[in-house]
Parts: C-alpha cells; sequence; structure tokens
C-alpha cells in the first residue's frame, strides 16, 4: 500500500492565537480532488498561470 500520511515534529512548534503550543502534526499527500478544490477559490484563480 502506498503512504498518503506522514507524521512530523516541528522543532520550534507553532502557537496558536490561544497561545497553545503544537509541534506534532501529520501531513497528507495532496490528490486531484485537493487540488481542484483550492483551484476553485477566488485567490487561486488570480493567480493560476496561464
Amino acid at each position: 500500500m502506498f503512504q498518503t500520511e506522514f507524521e512530523f515534529t516541528l522543532p520550534l512548534g507553532y502557537v496558536d492565537a490561544d497561545g497553545d503550543l503544537h509541534r506534532e502534526g501529520v501531513m497528507r499527500l495532496a490528490t486531484a480532488a485537493t487540488r481542484s478544490c483550492r483551484c476553485a477559490t477566488r485567490g487561486c484563480r488570480a493567480t493560476r498561470p496561464t
């Protein structure tokens, strides 16, 4: 099976608006559906190469 999720740890972490520190997460590979969804937004259409 092809691995599509990768766990990671940020060395310094990320502090959110509530002041909570986040260091661990999971990154998922983008799919064609993800790209189509993102490009449907107004900002993406404005910056898409011609």
